[in-house]
């Protein structure tokens, strides 16, 4: 798990799947970017945001 949390390792399906079991919610909610990520990867691309 220190692996994936440092970004040394990608996770798999598999462990996203469990991970959101252990969380209470779903995979996709795990991999869908948030409104913040959303803005700093236009801002990291020279994008205007709102």
């Amino acid at each position: 798990m220190s692996d994936l949390e440092r970004g040394l390792e990608n996770p798999t399906v598999i462990t996203l799947f469990e991970l959101a079991q252990r969380l209470d919610t779903t995979p996709v909610a795990l991999i869908t970017p948030d409104e913040e990520a959303i803005r700093e990867t236009g801002k990291a691309n020279g994008l205007r945001t709102k």
